[in-house]
């Protein structure tokens, strides 16, 4: 999830009985997930996907978060506890936890006068006795620099139906309380295990999802022209359908988080290239492998931030190649809203030769405010976090195979056929 913007906090409670593993059924562990943007109003959107209540380029906005246009996350249904209505959730790469919203969701009265959680509604989960059992633990997920914005939930065990797999008696979270105008339904993460609150409060016991399916292997494709549009694909990888034609996945290894060992998914990028033409017509190069050294290069591949993260230099430098006016209020690089020329991020894996070229759409670095307005999705505040992150918008120009087991990460550049035909600049 969005390194800008989130902080975890798990508390334990004090008894637990442990349960069984998981259990997988229902699939060949191969299958597909076709991606979806918010249905509003039945799927709110909140905290985490630039919605918000003030629309005036002059308000502030939490976090930057602000009412914009359809860029989001990463949706996918899943059938929780039995349910038959789906649970839309955020695919989240920068995370290791599932939870989704609880009948007993609610908001403060603020936020719940404009639409927030209400017991039983579409979305919502419903306890069912018999079908979620209790563990005794409860945890809670904040979110924004001072975490007043967070879900609370209580940590059950039950059975999570996504695609043609099922798994049962799988633990989740489940809402009980949400504040701060925090209305998602839901998060599916899907890092590496030492990253989960979850597992850490059951003593150890894997919380993780992708093992739960039995699953090593991912794939993602975000259309370059529809950003509610994509597909996951579990067990094998895709890439010959979404790639270029003629060319390869670049492997990336993953790099350990810390020394408690693999978290994020993280990249070694240091000898990356980044280039555009501004809107003067001018060609621009930018090599991060100076900037990043603080950093030690670190890149990490996270579906659940909408962003592009590089240290604060970089991003006013390419900003400024977009011909952004920043306003202090918004704390935003307004820009023009299309018709840019493409961000090509040259990639080269450390000890090899070839370097690889990945083309960003302009449409997916500028996110449309009520206005008319556009801001940039170009950030910085990477040496706050001792690292990069390729958010969605990287996603628009790669197609991404993740390898769980191997500890590898691999791109190869989206066939020309799915990207935007436009690539000038007109005023």
């Amino acid at each position: 999830m969005n390194l800008l913007s989130l902080t975890l906090l798990i508390t334990a409670a004090l008894s637990y009985t442990a349960l069984s593993a998981p259990i997988t059924t229902n699939t060949a562990n191969r299958f597909d997930i076709e991606l979806s943007g918010p249905s509003p109003p039945t799927d709110h959107v909140g905290a985490m996907s630039r919605l918000a209540s003030k629309t005036s380029d002059a308000t502030v906005c939490l976090d930057a978060v602000c009412k914009g246009n359809s860029h989001n996350y990463l949706f996918a249904d899943i059938y929780v506890g039995g349910s038959t209505t789906p649970s839309k959730v955020i695919l989240d790469t920068g995370s290791s936890d599932t939870w989704v919203t609880g009948s007993t969701c609610r908001n403060s009265v603020e936020d719940t006068k404009k639409g927030g959680c209400e017991p039983n509604e579409m979305g919502s989960v419903v306890t069912t006795p018999g079908k979620f059992n209790a563990t005794g633990q409860t945890g809670s997920t904040k979110y924004g620099n001072k975490g007043d914005r967070g879900v609370e939930y209580s940590i059950y065990k039950t059975s999570v139906k996504f695609g043609t797999a099922e798994v049962t008696n799988f633990p989740i979270g489940v809402v009980t309380n949400s504040f701060g105008g925090v209305k998602i339904r839901g998060i599916l993460g899907m890092a590496f295990n030492s990253l989960s609150k979850i597992e850490k409060a059951l003593g150890g016991e894997n919380a993780n999802f992708l093992d739960a399916l039995q699953v090593s292997k991912f794939g993602i494709y975000i259309s370059p022209q529809d950003e509610t549009k994509g597909q996951v694909n579990f067990g094998y990888f895709n890439d010959k359908k979404y790639g270029a034609p003629g060319e390869e996945l670049q492997w990336f290894p993953v790099v350990p988080t810390d020394d408690k060992g693999y978290g994020y998914w993280l990249i070694d990028s240091s000898q990356m290239i980044i280039s555009t033409i501004d809107y003067t017509g001018t060609e621009r190069y930018l090599s991060y492998t100076l900037e990043s050294a603080p950093l030690q290069g670190r890149t990490l591949l996270d579906s659940g931030t909408p962003s592009m993260i590089f240290t604060q230099n970089v991003a006013d430098t390419i900003n400024e190649w977009y011909n952004s006016k920043y306003n202090a209020t918004s704390n935003f690089n307004f820009i023009p809203c299309s018709d840019g020329y493409p961000l090509t991020m040259s990639l080269k894996v450390p000890g090899t030769k070839k370097p690889v070229s990945y083309r960003i759409p302009y449409s997916s670095l500028a996110a449309k405010l009520d206005s008319g307005k556009c801001y940039s999705l170009i950030k910085g505040g990477a040496e706050q976090y001792g690292m990069s992150t390729f958010g969605s918008p990287f996603h628009q120009a790669a197609y991404i195979a993740h390898d769980k087991e191997a500890k590898k990460i691999g791109f190869i550049p989206l066939n020309p056929k799915l990207m935007p035909t436009k690539s000038f600049w007109s005023f």
